[in-house]
């Protein structure tokens, strides 16, 4: 999904009805980009398991019936990622951690054999299916990391669930708080699991520690 008002039949982003998702005019959220106005007008029948970010103007859905998730005066937050290549063959928003579309989705997809989210990751990962394009992808355990340390670079590296976000810190005290650490980066899942890391700024006279975080 490329807004952050996801309007759709079992958390796929469909519009059923007479009405018409709002367009990039400045009044509605876009590409994760927060809008001021609302995301539909007209009338719609829903067919379950929606996020609306805003619904006035429009009719048909409903807080928490249908499992539809709406919001009504002021705007929700879906809290997503801006579009982007998260993997996969189609730009999408990745959900972030506290997102209320995470497990909120339609379990019955995976009945009607849409197993697979747009990134072709498997469409569920949680406890339920996430609502939207995006199925959030979850740590498995354990993690055992691998660490090559040469003259000029450290690189570390390990294999996990695909289309994962691991973010890296470090720090050449132990005792600072992780607060405190250098933010580098984000690791590269250099092919589908297998994610690396390389601090080129290394040299081999310095202690340096490493934390990878998800999301």
């Amino acid at each position: 999904m490329n807004a952050p008002s996801y309007a759709g039949s079992s958390g796929s982003g469909g519009s059923g009805g007479n009405g018409t998702p709002q367009a990039s005019n400045g009044s509605s959220g876009t590409y994760a980009i927060d809008g001021s106005g609302p995301d539909l007008f007209g009338k719609f029948t829903s067919l379950s398991h929606n996020f609306i970010g805003l619904r006035d103007g429009s009719a048909g859905f409903t807080n928490n019936a249908r499992s539809d998730i709406v919001g009504s005066g002021s705007p929700l937050d879906a809290m997503i990622s801006p579009s982007a290549d998260n993997h996969g063959f189609v730009t999408t928003c990745a959900l972030l951690a506290d997102s209320p579309a995470l497990d909120a989705g339609d379990d019955t997809l995976l009945i009607s054999n849409i197993v697979v989210d747009a990134r072709s990751y498997p469409r569920q990962s949680g406890v339920h299916v996430d609502i939207g394009a995006y199925e959030q992808q979850y740590l498995s355990f354990p993690i055992l990391c691998k660490m090559n340390i040469t003259a000029n670079r450290a690189q570390f590296t390990f294999t996990n669930a695909p289309g994962m976000t691991f973010t890296v810190f470090r720090t050449i005290d132990l005792a600072l708080p992780s607060a405190n650490w250098d933010l580098l980066g984000q690791m590269t899942e250099s092919s589908p699991g297998f994610y690396e890391w390389t601090d080129a700024s290394y040299r081999d006279y310095e202690a340096r520690f490493f934390r990878a975080s998800s999301p």
